[in-house]
């Protein structure tokens, strides 16, 4: 064992075995490397990575290059989501030098961590070879290494400087339909997302561009939203026998995903589908926002805790070998059944992927599967429920991929929104007490009143927490609120963002650090402000404040909310698809956010009632009889119900009942 075997990631306990001397991130290994003057291998991955897996056994595992690192360097593996904060900094490192990036992530660093040369995966012969050769130019060129560090490592501080917007830009819906009309000839219009492959499910983004419809009537943006969606949902990128999606496909057509599958993906993707459900209205958007949900609960929720964190890609050493069957494998389970069950999932004799392997995915209309089984399509939905309920018994015999079971305070935000979203699209109260249990176990275990932590594993929190941690849970806590109307969320939402002005605001721009204040310093801090499969933190905290500012007439909220869309505003409009949560943000601003104020003994049942429609730009408070909050003042009338519709901090005259309010809107 090395040093490693003393850790809790489940990523690095997969390299506590390796003949390499890894350590973990701390004083001990940076200490050593500078008191050996040894080069730093710097290995960044995650638990389900499968081209990790790969190097690892490649390399990592053989006793050669084991050998080679050990002797002249000091290694360090990285679990990249216990501290993305040093994936972010080393990935930025390995994108100016080639261009783009990836995992596993193996960065070469001087002992004072600058970064001198970067790749991803990594043949043995080519491992060794480039650790052979930096190892010798380090010694022998050492102050053109330093010097090439330098540069870089300044390059890594410049890359998302932020320069503050000294003029108010003019906040128009134009604005965003000019950024839009950019990008829309780079739509695919046959399989939906951007042209090209590999593709990756981007919620924030889809949302936006819902939103957005919503408020122009754009046929083309409505086309594609829903295109994109049913061509996900029909897909070998969503798993049509358990629920809840992989991580992404590496074909245009979504058909053949890379099978690891993530909480934060399918927390996302919940929202969106029921989103898209109430704007549209279609059976197979609810279907799979609740099997995406009984997913998640099944197979990543901890009794009495909170969601643990992925599976991994390959089981028994193959990749998606968990998932695909062969054509004789689903007749054998499901005999005279097993024609229409091919026939609906596009099974073929020799593989629809690889030799004998098939991927379920769907491209026949229920209707046509329907007419040419002389069945009704509500007759074939019933037949395919029962014969999948069979292939899933049969598939559960098998060997599972591994689970990482972390449970991470920022994904597990992401789920308490999307569980109180389908509450209160769906009305199942499974969704509403398992959101308000998940959000008392991060206040109750990952919270100290003083640092919000990140990481919780074996009955303990570790890390301190990065802003996306604290954005998104200010941001869950106020998705508490407005479906318990219990005002502690809203006081723990407060509480939370006044840590984030304390510890992560840079007062020269208002923007927010991704670390701390107090938190070791790094060669460099960094801002978060691009969308990637995580939202922007800075992004979601500008909309948190705005809604919090709202519900708690903190104008001062409000104000840092705009101060930093208008810094934000050009890269905004220049590229809208990597700036999707500003550019809901600005929506906010451009329609005018409304807060749904309802009291009075039906406050609950009004509130879900409107929620019934699409409305994406309302924030909802209530109380049935008293409030402490500002916005209830003089609002209560005993045993009555009133609906007010505020608008800042403006209000129209009260009503009674939704079909009234909804013109307010």
């Amino acid at each position: 064992m090395n040093q490693l075997a003393a850790e809790r990631s489940l990523y690095l306990l997969q390299h506590a075995n390796n003949p390499v001397n890894w350590y973990p991130w701390g004083k001990e290994a940076l200490d050593k490397a500078i008191a050996e003057q040894k080069l730093l291998i710097i290995s960044i991955g995650y638990a389900a990575c499968h081209w990790c897996h790969v190097m690892e056994h490649e390399c990592f595992e053989d006793l050669e290059v084991a050998e080679v690192m050990n002797k002249h360097f000091v290694c360090i593996k990285i679990d990249r989501e216990e501290r993305p904060d040093l994936d972010q900094i080393y990935m930025n490192a390995l994108q100016l030098m080639k261009g783009q990036g990836g995992w596993p992530l193996n960065i070469i660093a001087l002992p004072n961590q600058k970064p001198i040369y970067g790749g991803t995966y990594f043949k043995k012969s080519d491992w060794i070879a480039v650790l052979e050769n930096i190892n010798s130019y380090y010694h022998q060129n050492p102050s053109e290494t330093n010097e090439y560090a330098d540069k870089l490592t300044e390059g890594i501080r410049q890359i998302d400087q932020i320069i503050p917007n000294q003029q108010v830009p003019d906040f128009t819906i134009a604005s965003l339909q000019q950024a839009l009309d950019k990008i829309i000839p780079y739509y695919d219009f046959t399989y939906g997302a951007h042209q090209g492959a590999p593709k990756f499910p981007m919620p924030c983004y889809y949302l936006f561009l819902l939103k957005f419809a919503h408020i122009t009537n754009d046929n083309r943006v409505t086309a594609f939203v829903q295109l994109t969606l049913n061509q996900m949902a029909n897909g070998g990128i969503y798993d049509h026998l358990a629920g809840g999606f992989a991580r992404y496909a590496v074909d245009e057509q979504w058909k053949i995903p890379h099978f690891e599958k993530m909480l934060y993906d399918n927390a996302q993707l919940i929202s969106l589908y029921t989103a898209a459900f109430l704007k549209f209205k279609t059976p197979l958007y609810k279907q799979v926002a609740i099997e995406t949900i009984d997913f998640c609960m099944k197979d990543f929720l901890q009794a009495g805790e909170g969601f643990q964190s992925a599976f991994d890609a390959d089981s028994e050493g193959v990749e998606g070998k968990y998932y695909c069957f062969s054509k004789e494998e689903i007749a054998h389970v499901l005999g005279n059944d097993a024609a229409l069950f091919c026939s609906y999932f596009e099974i073929t004799e020799n593989g629809n992927w690889e030799e004998d392997v098939n991927i379920l995915h769907r491209k026949i209309p229920n209707e046509h599967i329907a007419d040419s089984y002389n069945l009704s399509v509500e007759a074939l939905a019933e037949k395919i429920n029962l014969l999948k309920t069979q292939m899933l018994n049969y598939r559960q015999q098998r060997i599972k991929p591994a689970l990482d079971d972390k449970q991470l305070t920022s994904w597990n935000a992401l789920m308490i929104k999307a569980l109180a979203d389908a509450y209160l699209a769906f009305d199942d109260m499974k969704y509403f007490k398992t959101a308000v249990a998940t959000g008392d176990f991060i206040y109750q275990n990952l919270f100290d009143q003083q640092t919000l932590y990140r990481s919780y594993q074996n009955k303990s929190a570790k890390i301190p927490g990065f802003l996306d941690d604290y954005a998104l849970t200010i941001d869950a806590f106020i998705s508490l609120y407005e479906i318990t109307f219990d005002e502690k969320w809203l006081s723990a939402a407060e509480q939370i963002t006044s840590i984030c002005l304390a510890q992560f605001q840079d007062q020269d721009t208002q923007m927010f650090y991704y670390t701390a204040a107090n938190d070791t310093p790094l060669i460099a801090r960094k801002f978060e402000t691009i969308d990637n499969v995580i939202p922007s933190s800075n992004a979601v905290l500008a909309q948190a404040m705005l809604k919090l500012g709202e519900l708690l007439s903190n104008e001062s909220y409000i104000a840092i909310a705009k101060v930093n869309l208008q810094s934000m505003f050009h890269q905004t409009i220049k590229s809208v698809s990597s700036y999707s949560n500003w550019a809901s943000l600005l929506l906010n601003f451009i329609h005018q956010q409304s807060t749904f104020v309802v009291t009075g003994p039906q406050a609950a049942a009004l509130r879900n009632e409107m929620a019934k429609n699409f409305q994406p730009f309302i924030i909802y408070a209530g109380a049935e009889n008293k409030a402490t909050l500002p916005i209830f003042a003089n609002r209560f009338k005993a045993n009555e119900n009133w609906i007010y519709i505020c608008k800042n901090n403006n209000c129209a005259l009260p009503v009674q009942n939704i079909t009234a309010a909804l013109p307010l809107i």
